[in-house]
């Protein structure tokens, strides 16, 4: 299995797993350029967003290479008030800044990418198999 289809198999699971969560916030850098719309890669990506009903709240550059590999997810529903993407000061990435009402939730799962993998570091919530 190449390591996309990996990655991609990883995030419909994760994004099963949170189906439930009322509030969700997904940060990070993805390693697809998102603004190259054509891209079959940047085509699944947004499938699976829509197929789960989020939005993909960074636009513009967040690579010192011009490209849009860093994102901002939340549900369709949540509102976010502003997201501002300053430019690359201590990596070849953006700072992305966010203003976003949301609420502490009882019942979280904190997850972070690690080699390609996505791992539980944290949460309320038993960690995912």
């Amino acid at each position: 299995m190449a390591a996309c289809d990996e990655f991609f198999d990883d995030l419909a699971d994760l994004l099963e797993h949170v189906a439930t969560y009322t509030d969700l916030l997904i940060i990070g850098d993805i390693n697809l350029h998102l603004d190259v719309r054509s891209d079959p890669h940047t085509i699944r990506f947004q499938q699976l967003l829509e197929g789960h009903d989020l939005t993909q709240h960074v636009v513009g550059a967040t690579h010192s290479l011009s490209h849009t590999l860093d994102v901002l997810i939340t549900r369709a529903e949540q509102t976010v008030d502003s997201v501002s993407v300053d430019p690359p000061v201590l990596s070849d990435h953006s700072q992305i800044v966010d203003v976003l009402a949301a609420r502490l939730p009882c019942d979280y799962l904190i997850l972070t990418l690690v080699l390609g993998r996505f791992v539980a570091v944290g949460g309320s919530s038993t960690p995912m198999n």
